[in-house]
């Protein structure tokens, strides 16, 4: 019986699995797609991330990860699974009801179930704990339930995993103890607890500052094309300021904060009506982000991040 069970081996699922077999657990990895499933058992990966294909390699070599297309009887079950928008506009979470009923003929009182995807605030006791709870066992009584957000931004997914602070959230404080457990063997960063409430509006009120004020650098750029300023070298100088922090202008404010404005809004989990509005009114004017700034913002940006004395904040946390 392995460890732990990560249900979703994309770019968030499969170097935090991959983290906690180096760290020791014996992990299962699982999903959907049997060609994907293959050719991580080969020790390969078609993922394009910094360090993660050695990560791979030298977890599935030991013999401590591996993946399947099935799921098994484990301590712990891990869901990193797409939560994408739906054409209605609505959160879309097929995917996490699927892990959650693979899960539940393979709950055994004593558990701990961890949900990781981006989601609306009650989805973890509302979605996966009602789920779980059809076989009769209660979450926080019978099994440990807890909501752990990634924060990290692709392309650096390993290093952020190591290293960012991450929220644990659980049901019951013995929850969310047994969670940061885990996280704290492959963790550099601070694990903090809280319950699992908090931890699912903590991660949505992260994407919404970031896209709303991403929108408000992109009226900058705007202006400052209107009136022949270079904008990077205006956010230089102004996050100089001890209190200021103006993020960089980017096409549609960041692209995965961009698909997250319907989680907050969502029916029944709704952080509130002032904050999709804003985010609704952020969206209009991240579209309007000049084009020779969207152009010249790679390079730049890579610039001033080399020679600024203030780390540019543009990540998804």
């Amino acid at each position: 019986m392995a460890d732990i069970c990560v249900f979703g081996l994309g770019y968030v699922g499969l170097p935090t699995a991959s983290l906690m077999a180096n760290a020791g657990f014996q992990v299962l990895g699982i999903d959907i797609d049997p060609e994907v499933v293959k050719k991580l058992n080969k020790g390969e990966t078609r993922l394009d991330e910094a360090g993660l294909s050695t990560l791979v390699h030298a977890a599935f070599s030991s013999g401590n990860l591996v993946a399947s297309t099935k799921p098994e009887a484990s301590d712990t079950f891990i869901i990193c699974v797409p939560t994408p928008i739906s054409e209605d506009k609505n959160v879309d979470l097929t995917a996490v009801r699927k892990a959650a009923e693979s899960i539940k003929p393979h709950l055994r009182p004593g558990n701990l179930v961890i949900l990781e995807s981006t989601s609306p605030i009650g989805t973890t006791r509302g979605v996966v704990g009602k789920i779980l709870e059809e076989t009769g066992m209660e979450a926080g009584v019978d099994f440990d339930l807890c909501y752990c957000p990634e924060r990290v931004l692709p392309g650096n997914t390993v290093n952020e995993l190591m290293n960012n602070d991450r929220i644990v959230g659980g049901v019951t404080p013995e929850s969310a103890v047994r969670a940061a457990l885990i996280f704290e063997r492959f963790s550099y960063g601070k694990v903090v607890q809280t319950n699992d409430l908090t931890a699912e509006m903590c991660k949505l009120m992260e994407n919404t500052y970031r896209d709303v004020n991403i929108a408000l650098a992109n009226v900058f750029a705007r202006i400052a094309e209107e009136k022949g300023v270079d904008v990077w070298e205006a956010i230089e100088h102004s996050n100089l300021h001890p209190r200021v922090n103006i993020l960089s202008p980017w096409p549609r404010s960041w692209g995965p904060l961009h698909s997250d404005r319907p989680l907050v809004s969502h029916r029944r989990m709704s952080v509130s009506d002032e904050s999709s509005q804003g985010r609704a009114r952020s969206q209009r004017l991240s579209t309007r982000t000049p084009a020779r700034t969207c152009r010249e913002g790679g390079g730049r940006e890579k610039e001033r991040q080399n020679r600024s004395p203030r780390r540019c904040l543009q990540t998804r946390h």
